[in-house]
């Protein structure tokens, strides 16, 4: 009987393991980044980055993947902290960077200096309890901070903008900075 149980178990953790990674970030998983702030606006590449609710231009220019800055052909989960580019999917697959404002990049020169590259970190302010180190969930509250200079939270002002310390605080709270990773096919991310 005991051994039946330990059995039943291990099973069970197993399958609970294997499920629960299909909640987790891969770097080969293409997702839609919805911002938290009301109106499930979503961030699409135009030629410049820009927020959209229409389905058809989140279908086509809105997913992305987040791959790891040392190692982009790798397909490994995404923990908080890592650095990463934020690459879009549509046409040649440009990164997102920081300039005044979001921008798009494929010059190896801006990962280097870090305008490319990003750090998922968890919103603690919105009931996120992930700590650096842990595997970047789905449906996460999330803030996405750019690694150069000030390090600053990219947000949702009208246009995708990034804070600056005298607002940081408040667009976090009200969740302006703050995003959730949706599944490209899923019924949160789709249109269905």
């Amino acid at each position: 009987m005991c051994q039946k149980f330990l059995a039943a178990i291990s099973l069970f953790l197993f399958f609970g393991m294997v499920g629960a990674d299909n909640d987790v970030l891969w770097s080969s998983t293409e997702v839609i980044l919805e911002n938290q702030y009301p109106g499930e606006w979503r961030l699409e590449r135009n030629t410049v980055p820009s927020f959209t609710t229409d389905c058809d231009r989140v279908e086509m220019a809105g997913g992305w993947k987040f791959l790891n800055k040392d190692d982009r052909e790798s397909n490994e989960r995404i923990k908080y902290g890592d650095e990463v580019l934020i690459e879009n999917q549509y046409g040649e697959n440009w990164y997102l960077e920081r300039d005044t404002d979001p921008k798009f990049t494929s010059y190896e020169s801006r990962i280097a200096n870090n305008a490319a590259v990003w750090k998922i970190i968890p919103a603690s302010e919105h009931g996120n309890d992930s700590i650096l180190g842990d595997y970047v969930g789905l449906y996460d509250y999330i803030l996405i901070q750019n690694q150069y200079g000030e390090k600053w939270y990219l947000q949702r002002h009208v246009v995708p903008k990034f804070t600056t310390p005298e607002n940081e605080e408040e667009r976090i709270a009200n969740k302006a900075a703050v995003w959730m990773l949706l599944e490209q096919d899923s019924i949160y991310g789709g249109c269905a």
